[in-house]
């Protein structure tokens, strides 16, 4: 802290970097992110407004299958402030979080299959015009703690703007389905624990599979994870939902 605060002092020009490039000796790179706050009573500097900002990222696959017969190039990326043109204007956006699931998604008409980047999704997703502009926005997720937390958010955010947002393979129903592939440790194999949050923009049948796997109570499994479950499944499940 002490070593940051002098060099902070030290140097008044930050705008050629973002704050994870800030050379501050001994500092890690996301640990200035995590201490904004505190370093701005310190130094009585925003440094978030001083230095240039990391743009997002997002990685899309089209699934168009004429589009894809013309051997053009399947997997595509858009950095916020872009302003090229996609290889075609998507009726239809599927957000998933596995990048599997993105690049493997089968053939689709008229839909972009973009990586949501996590809790991250709504904020960097939100501004992209060809993703809001959709008829139909839909979200895959795990079925976890994390995967109903970034749907409920996703829906907080971008109905706002007037955008409904459907979700496949997040319901009580799918839990059943897939009650083998369940999980209950996390990577490190850490056991996954119940979740409290309140999350007010899910269905009946989403807040039901939420609540069985948050609960304080025992469970089998916390977590299935998307990219166990066949794709052939969520292509199925995808064209139920566009065709309500």
């Amino acid at each position: 802290m002490i070593d940051a605060v002098g060099w902070l002092n030290e140097n008044r020009d930050m705008s050629e970097w973002t704050t994870r490039q800030l050379p501050v000796p001994g500092m890690h790179t996301k640990w200035l992110g995590s201490h904004e706050k505190l370093l701005r009573s310190l130094v009585g500097r925003d440094i978030s407004l001083e230095t240039r900002p990391r743009l997002s990222v997002a990685h899309f696959t089209y699934t168009d299958p004429g589009y894809l017969a013309t051997g053009a190039r399947r997997h595509d990326a858009w950095t916020t402030g872009d302003r090229h043109a996609v290889a075609y204007r998507p009726r239809n956006i599927l957000i998933v979080e596995n990048r599997d699931c993105r690049l493997w998604f089968p053939a689709m008409p008229d839909t972009v299959v973009v990586e949501g980047g996590g809790k991250a999704a709504a904020s960097s997703l939100s501004g992209i015009e060809w993703i809001t502009a959709a008829e139909r926005l839909v979200y895959w997720g795990d079925i976890d703690a994390d995967g109903f937390a970034i749907l409920d958010n996703l829906r907080s955010v971008l109905e706002r703007q007037g955008i409904r947002v459907d979700s496949i393979l997040m319901d009580a129903a799918a839990r059943g389905r897939y009650a083998d592939l369940g999980v209950d440790r996390d990577r490190r194999g850490a056991l996954l624990t119940p979740s409290t949050a309140r999350l007010s923009n899910l269905t009946f049948n989403e807040a039901e599979a939420y609540a069985s796997i948050a609960t304080a109570g025992s469970v089998p499994f916390r977590r299935i994870e998307q990219e166990k479950i066949n794709l052939a499944d969520a292509k199925a499940a995808l064209i139920e939902v566009l065709n309500r």
